[in-house]
């Protein structure tokens, strides 16, 4: 499997017995595939290898979101707001920072609103 070394022709070269490359992902694009197809190699994906992890991502980036991680980074990593207030609550802003009365669902017709 692979998902991100290129697989050149020197590469191909190397691996004379090779008969297929597995990615572990969308695209192809680190992937000779002309190369491939001269040397008979098959180049497939792997099909929802990772409808669990873009799943979770979009959790991750809501609660990103929700708790404005970002914003509160760029308040404290310079230091000087910080200091100058000793408390940066207010710039949270209105909305509580808790999600306890909210629900959260991913709605899809494929495999990743399936996950």
């Amino acid at each position: 499997m692979n998902n991100i070394v290129p697989i050149t022709s020197s590469v191909l070269d190397a691996c004379p017995k090779l008969k297929l490359v597995a990615v572990f992902a969308i695209g192809s694009n680190h992937i000779d595939l002309a190369a491939c197809k001269e040397r008979h190699v098959t180049v497939c994906n792997i099909p929802a290898a990772s409808n669990e992890a873009v799943a979770e991502h979009a959790i991750a980036l809501y609660f990103a979101l929700r708790r404005n991680v970002v914003g509160m980074h760029q308040l404290t990593a310079g230091g000087e707001r910080w200091l100058e207030k000793g408390s940066l609550a207010k710039d949270f802003g209105s909305i509580p920072n808790t999600c306890g009365d909210e629900v959260m669902a991913i709605f899809g017709g494929g495999e990743l609103g399936e996950s």
